[in-house]
């Protein structure tokens, strides 16, 4: 997190999110949707004029990723549990 702690804007939630999800690739391939969400996370990413508004109306369909995930997926299923309900 050290890499984030001196930034304030609003991509650094895409930032992390694309780590996340980079991370996780073998676990999220199976789950739909999983190349739209990357191909928004990079969109997003791109756009000079990202509003906090936009980010928080992508934030559902990174939460139903993390849920199919953590239905599928039984071990990650605490930490992805506090995860989710921060978002």
């Amino acid at each position: 997190m050290q890499v984030y702690e001196k930034r304030d804007d609003n991509k650094v939630l895409l930032d992390l999110l694309q780590e996340v999800f980079a991370q996780l690739k073998s676990e999220f391939s199976l789950i739909p949707g999983y190349a739209s969400i990357l191909n928004a996370l990079e969109k997003l990413s791109a756009n000079p004029d990202l509003t906090d508004a936009t980010v928080r109306q992508f934030l559902p369909d990174v939460r139903r990723a993390l849920g199919a995930l953590q239905k599928t997926q039984r071990l990650y299923s605490f930490s992805l549990t506090t995860f989710i309900s921060c978002i």
